[in-house]
């Protein structure tokens, strides 16, 4: 693997707060270059800022919160979550070189970089389908708090994430209509081999991914109270969630193994191809839940050789954002809950791709006949 190079260039500047502070901004942060696992820090384009002094803007504002977020503390935490009370904006200290910002600080240069992380999920949901539009489909999504160095300890585990990224939705009142959103990038330490989580562009856009499948996927079902028939179902759209982010994290760094960035021993090179196995169904089929990014690691892998024959990944991506909003219609329905597998859902794909491009629907089935594995047979009923 390449090894992480970040070539830094020092420029003497003072600490500037003319100009606009606000729209279409160009801004000096961390980015990946056109070579696996290759950062620069570079100019970019920010388009969705309304206080650049702030790290706020339409996709949300970029905060820190200096105590740590137990999940075995619930009164805390719905305080701090319901309430947004302790989280502060982070200080920022900019210069100017011409017309583009220049961070003087870590925090600044990490926090500007982590908006851009984020802002490019919104950039690519926005531009891929109508229905994934994501201004209508999260009306406070300006509200979001992208949380700089987190600190969290989750359930079940002695000690903080050392370096993690995550998207949380947190249901006021338990109502999932009312909902605030939440993106955290937690420290890096030396344990982490590579880039962290919190600038390695794919792994927010993966995270945000994660935001979209909530609101397309999961909103309505949790809404109605419809539950899953069995535990297969269940572990297949906490795998299938997983999975369509590694994929849509693709689109953006424009690199199949973004995760080793950061991972660089995880087997999540999109690249590498995958086949669901007879042991795997074995396992998510049992009376528990199982950790979903071995499953997801497949389906993401199968995408990208859909991606590859059909020669198009973005309207294989644009047929992923319809099998989202539609995902509900591939189950059957046992006693009023949903029941299905990566068979059926892979059937509901190919009719979202065929009505983008019909002609690209028998290569896509293909692809699903060489992987699915023990799934092939129910997609193709």
């Amino acid at each position: 693997m390449p090894v992480f190079i970040l070539f830094i260039t020092v420029i003497m500047l003072s600490s500037c707060s003319n100009g606009p502070v606000g729209g279409v901004l160009s801004i000096r942060l961390i980015q990946p270059t056109a070579d696996h696992c290759r950062y620069t820090i570079a100019p970019a384009t920010l388009y969705t800022v309304d206080n650049i002094y702030e790290l706020r803007g339409r996709i949300g504002s970029v905060v820190t919160f200096d105590e740590n977020l137990l999940d075995s503390n619930q009164s805390d935490q719905s305080i701090v979550l319901g309430t947004g009370a302790g989280l502060e904006s982070i200080v920022v200290d900019f210069g100017r070189s011409g017309s583009t910002f220049i961070p003087l600080n870590y925090d600044t240069l990490f926090g500007a970089s982590l908006y851009f992380a984020v802002e490019q999920g919104f950039l690519l949901f926005s531009s891929l389908d109508t229905v994934s539009d994501v201004a209508k489909l999260v009306p406070n999504l300006s509200d979001t708090k992208i949380v700089h160095e987190a600190r969290r300890t989750f359930k079940g585990e002695d000690s903080e994430a050392v370096d993690n990224a995550e998207y949380k939705p947190y249901f006021i009142n338990d109502n999932p209509e009312d909902i605030r959103n939440y993106f955290f990038s937690f420290p890096t330490t030396p344990l982490i081999e590579g880039m962290p989580l919190g600038v390695n562009v794919g792994i927010m856009v993966h995270e945000f991914t994660h935001l979209v499948f909530h609101y397309l996927a999961r909103k309505q079902r949790l809404k109605d109270q419809t539950g899953f028939a069995d535990y297969l179902s269940l572990n297949t759209e906490r795998a299938l969630n997983e999975g369509l982010a590694d994929y849509f994290g693709f689109l953006v760094a424009k690199d199949p193994g973004f995760f080793l960035c950061t991972f660089p021993n995880e087997p999540r090179d999109l690249s590498q191809a995958k086949q669901f196995s007879q042991e795997y169904h074995n396992e998510i089929s049992q009376e528990k839940v199982v950790a979903p990014h071995s499953g997801g690691a497949v389906w993401a892998a199968i995408q990208y050789q859909i991606g590859q024959a059909i020669g198009d990944h973005m309207v294989n991506g644009r047929s992923l954002v319809r099998l989202m909003g539609g995902l509900m219609n591939c189950a059957t329905r046992t006693e009023g809950k949903l029941k299905f597998d990566f068979g059926k859902v892979a059937k509901c794909h190919l009719d979202s791709l065929a009505q983008l491009r019909s002609d690209y629907q028998a290569t896509a089935q293909a692809v699903y006949s060489r992987y699915l594995g023990p799934y092939g047979d129910s997609s193709a009923k």
